[in-house]
């Protein structure tokens, strides 16, 4: 129930505002792999995604991985990033990186986001310090497809 964790995160005219906005937004595969929870999370992050500030990140562990494996969400516009260039700064401070899931966001009013999610583990003999976030909901029920 997106608009519901939505409301009950931002208040009621914002959340509501941002449902109007991202409801059935986001793919198929997107929704398969993230809860309601998440993606009130990952939309706080589009909806700040202007010119001024055309890109956000979040590093973040998540309860339900194996010890040492890290996520890195990259939250952007349009147009892509290209991959090498993440890689290759991750790569370079210590992490190797398992997976990539690319996601293409498309909210009501047709802006295009794209967003990146990897999978990582820290190399040996490096500890990153990264906050634990959960993914399953918290008093909220959905069913895995779908988040209305």
């Amino acid at each position: 129930m997106l608009q519901r964790a939505l409301v009950e995160h931002a208040g009621e005219e914002p959340g509501n505002s941002l449902f109007q906005r991202f409801d059935q937004s986001f793919p198929a595969a997107y929704k398969e792999d993230f809860t309601a929870r998440t993606a009130v999370s990952d939309i706080l992050r589009l909806h700040r995604i202007c010119p001024d500030y055309p890109l956000d990140m979040r590093l973040y562990r998540s309860l339900e991985d194996p010890e040492g494996v890290l996520r890195f969400k990259v939250f952007g516009p349009e147009k892509p990033i290209p991959l090498s260039d993440v890689l290759t700064k991750l790569e370079h401070m210590g992490l190797r990186i398992l997976s990539a899931r690319p996601y293409e966001i498309v909210p009501h009013d047709d802006t295009l986001f794209r967003v990146l999610d990897f999978d990582m583990r820290e190399n040996t003999g490096i500890q990153v310090d990264a906050p634990l976030w959960s993914r399953q909901p918290t008093g909220i029920k959905l069913a895995t497809t779908t988040y209305h």
